[in-house]
C-alpha cells in the first residue's frame, strides 16, 4: 500500500488568470471535461454545488462534474 507523501518545505505560489465566461459559452459538461474549472459572470444564483444557470448578475467559480457545471 503506497504511503501519502507530504513535503513541508516545497511550497510554490502560482496565480492563474482565468478568462471570464458566460454560462452559455461554457463547454459541454461531458465526462471528458470532468474536473474543468472556470468562472462565469452571469449566474442567477450563488448556492455552492448547485447547477449553474445564466441570466443573473453573479460572478461565481464553476466546476464540471462530467454531467453538469456546478457553482463552487
Amino acid at each position: 500500500r503506497p504511503r501519502n507523501v507530504y513535503v513541508a518545505d516545497s511550497v510554490t505560489a502560482v496565480l492563474v488568470r482565468t478568462t471570464a465566461l458566460t454560462v452559455a459559452t461554457l463547454p459541454a459538461a461531458a465526462a471528458g471535461n470532468a474536473g474543468m474549472r472556470g468562472y462565469v459572470t452571469d449566474a442567477n444564483a450563488t448556492t455552492f454545488l448547485s447547477i449553474v444557470a445564466g441570466g443573473g448578475a453573479n460572478t461565481v467559480p464553476v466546476i464540471s462534474n462530467g454531467t453538469n457545471w456546478l457553482i463552487g
